[in-house]
């Protein structure tokens, strides 16, 4: 695994839970992404091709991840990590 993979995941880790939980009242779109995150995981380390669908998926549910105006610093960092695991896959 690459250092910007390994960056990506360990945003992911830290900030996806904390962030659904604070902004999933506004946007049901995190908290659907967050009860997946731990499959998708899984998948970008055994099976890219379900964890680059998954990736697309999560796409759609976010406008290809299009920060909301009231998106803090911590919704913005896993937008990011998304969009480096993007980059990575393709």
């Amino acid at each position: 695994m690459n250092d910007n993979l390994k960056f990506a995941i360990e945003e992911l880790d830290y900030l996806m839970k904390r962030v659904a939980r604070v902004h999933g009242h506004e946007h049901p779109e995190l908290i659907e992404i967050s009860d997946e995150y731990d499959e998708f995981k899984a998948n970008l380390l055994n099976n890219k091709d379900l964890a680059l669908k998954m990736l697309n998926s999560f796409k759609t549910k976010t406008n290809d991840f299009t920060l909301p105006a009231d998106a803090c610093q911590a919704y913005e960092r896993v937008f990011k990590a998304f969009k480096i695991i993007e980059n990575e896959l393709e």
